[in-house]
Parts: structure tokens; sequence; C-alpha cells
């Protein structure tokens, strides 16, 4: 025989004409662990899309974190195509939406994402911000009530700052002012 895979190796077939080149078949399937081949491909698209969907969200991080909103907001959206149930992708179109003043479109996002995943402290907490700007102040106590009670860590400034902001909007001075010292204590150097 000559060189190359054209034989067997040892005891397992070889299966050949995959785009990856030669995969073991044991028992008709692969790798022996399967039950069929569209089982194995199933678990290998889906491993992909997962993959390609973290590199996309990491992407728009990055685009945020360089200013840039719109390439930021393509990346979170690309994640959305390859998982459509992605909160995390939800989650940051709608802050990125909340930045650019687009609050209604934002809303939309983050109640998508609330939807799917009521425990997200971080929707509740820009859906909140995006209420008062709305002046739906009602929506927004509820909004805020939702975020601190679910976020690992409500020591966020800007979620401070907002609550400021609704109570400010209330009239509740006292309340508002307390609110601006709790931003300035979680953060001395904080600037709106």
């Amino acid at each position: 025989m000559s060189g190359g895979y054209g034989g067997s190796l040892g005891t397992t077939p070889m299966r050949t004409g995959t785009p990856g080149g030669l995969i073991p078949v044991q028992n008709g399937n692969l790798n022996g662990s399967f039950r069929g081949g569209m089982d194995a491909q199933d678990a290998i698209l889906l491993r992909l899309a997962a993959v390609k969907e973290s590199a996309w969200l990491r992407i728009g991080s990055l685009r945020m974190m360089m200013g840039e909103k719109d390439g930021a907001q393509e990346a979170y959206e690309t994640a959305l195509q390859y998982n459509p149930n992605s909160i995390v992708a939800m989650t940051q179109i709608g802050a990125v939406l909340a930045k650019k003043e687009m609050y209604v479109e934002a809303a939309q996002y983050l109640q998508q994402a609330i939807t799917a995943d009521p425990y997200c402290g971080e929707a509740w907490a820009v859906l909140a911000h995006c209420y008062v700007i709305a002046d739906d102040l009602h929506k927004a106590y509820q909004a805020y009530q939702n975020a601190l009670s679910h976020l690992q860590n409500p020591k966020d400034p800007n979620l401070w700052y907002g609550i400021g902001l609704l109570y400010d909007r209330y009239g509740s001075l006292e309340h508002a002012l307390e609110a601006f010292l709790a931003v300035l204590n979680i953060a001395p150097d904080f600037e709106r």
C-alpha cells in the first residue's frame, strides 16, 4: 500500500469526504459516541455558534471601550445572529442605544432581555434610566427596584445617579441628595 491515509488505521475504519478530512467511524457512528452523523454535526454547529457569539460580544465590548458606539452595536447585533436569545447581546444593544439617546429603541431590546431573564439586573438598570428620560417615573421606580434586587453589585455610580435623577424628578430632593452622595462615595471622580 502506498503512503497516505487511504487505508484503515488499526481496526477503526475511516470516513472520507468531510471538510476537515478523515473522521474515525465506529459501528457506523462518528467516534462511537453519537447515534448518528447529524447529532455530531449539530453539536459541532452549536459549539461553533456559541464561540462566534462570544467573539462578537467581546468585539462589541472592545468597540464600546474605544467609544465606537455604532461599531459596538453592529457587533452585538452580529452576536444576536448566532444566538437570537442572547440576553447579554440584547442588554448591550439596549445600553448602546441608550447612550445614543435612542431610548424607545433601547427599551425594546431591554424588555426582550428581561422577558428572557427577569433577573437580569443590568437590563433593569438601563431600562430604568430609559424610563426616567421618558418621564415615566412609576415604571422607572419599579425598574430601579428590580435592578437593585438583581444586580450582583449594586454599587454602580451610574445606577445611583439615575436613582438620584428619578427622585429629583419626583421632587423628593432629600432622597435625590442621598443618591447623589452615594455616587460620590462609590466614585469620587464621577462625571456625567
